[in-house]
C-alpha cells in the first residue's frame, strides 16, 4: 500500500525545502564573509609583521657596517699655537667732549603779584557718634 500525499502536504514539501536552502544558503555567505574578513585582518597583522622585521634586519645591517667599517681610534694630533703678547691698559680715555652752549636772550615778562587769602573760618570736627 502507497500512500499519496495531497497537492497541499506536496506543496509544503516544496516550500520547506526551498525556504531551507535559502537558509542554509545565508548561513555559508555569512560564514564566508567571515572568512574573507578573518583573512584580510590577517593579511593586514602579516604584513605590518614583515615591515617590522625587514626595517630591524636593515638596522642591524647597516649598524654592522658602521661598526666594522673604518678606523675608529682617536688619533689626535695637538698643534702648538704661538702666544702673542698683548699690551692690557687698565686706564680708559674718555673723549674730549666740548660742547658750546649759545645763551639766549629771555624776554622780560611783568607778572602780577597776585596774593589769594583764603577766608573761611575753620571748620570744627565733627562729633563723635553716639552708642
Amino acid at each position: 500500500m502507497s500512500i499519496r500525499n495531497t497537492p497541499d502536504e506536496e506543496a509544503a514539501k516544496r516550500a520547506g525545502y526551498v525556504q531551507g536552502r535559502n537558509d542554509e544558503n545565508y548561513v555559508q555567505n555569512d560564514l564566508a564573509r567571515d572568512r574573507a574578513v578573518a583573512t584580510t585582518n590577517d593579511s593586514a597583522a602579516s604584513g605590518l609583521v614583515f615591515g617590522l622585521i625587514i626595517a630591524l634586519l636593515a638596522a642591524l645591517i647597516g649598524g654592522a657596517f658602521y661598526l666594522l667599517s673604518g678606523d675608529r681610534s682617536n688619533n689626535v694630533v695637538p698643534v702648538a699655537v704661538p702666544q702673542t703678547e698683548t699690551e692690557t691698559t687698565n686706564e680708559i680715555q674718555l673723549p674730549d667732549v666740548n660742547v658750546n652752549v649759545p645763551e639766549v636772550n629771555v624776554p622780560e615778562v611783568n607778572v602780577p603779584d597776585v596774593n589769594i587769602t583764603n577766608e573761611t573760618p575753620a571748620q570744627e570736627p565733627a562729633a563723635p557718634p553716639v552708642e
